[in-house]
């Protein structure tokens, strides 16, 4: 959703991935179908590799990208406040939905789960080992800077 087929013309092995990237048409098409409701849900296809399995000529890379740590940015940067607030809908419930799981509820006396989001620039902060890892140390637009989970915070140091 936020990069096309124009990042590899550098060959970089981070960004061989599949499917594999498309056209700026494509991708475009991609969000609007988000967008309209026509594609339900969307995932980062969070795929570590050793450096050994990445470093490697184009053609011999394994496939896949560390994107977990980018996520929110992926998903987010770009979009207008309505498309944002629409992506936020698909992460959040339809996501859950796709897989026929219940949707999280904020209820009184029971431990919350969420996510704190940056929306200011700020530079990403990757605890990623990864070396496929995209935008690691890249400054981004959208950053999470803590989840909530099962009650407890857990800060993005």
């Amino acid at each position: 959703l936020q990069f096309n087929h124009e990042v590899l013309q550098d060959f970089d092995e981070t960004y061989k991935v599949l499917p594999p990237l498309r056209t700026e048409e494509d991708r475009l098409a991609l969000i609007e179908g988000l967008m309209n409701g026509t594609i339900d849900g969307v995932f980062s296809n969070h795929t570590p590799e050793d450096v050994e399995n990445k470093k490697l000529e184009f053609a011999y890379a394994h496939f896949g990208a560390a994107t977990l740590p980018a996520f929110a940015h992926l998903a987010l940067n770009g979009l207008n406040s309505k498309q944002q607030e629409i992506m936020i809908e698909v992460l959040t419930r339809r996501n859950r939905e796709v897989l026929g799981w219940e949707c999280n509820k904020f209820e009184v006396g029971q431990p919350a789960n969420f996510t704190v989001f940056s929306n200011t620039n700020s530079v990403l902060k990757s605890k990623s080992l990864a070396y496929n890892a995209v935008l690691k140390n890249s400054e981004c637009s959208v950053t999470v800077l803590a989840t909530v989970l099962n009650g407890q915070l857990i800060e993005n140091k």
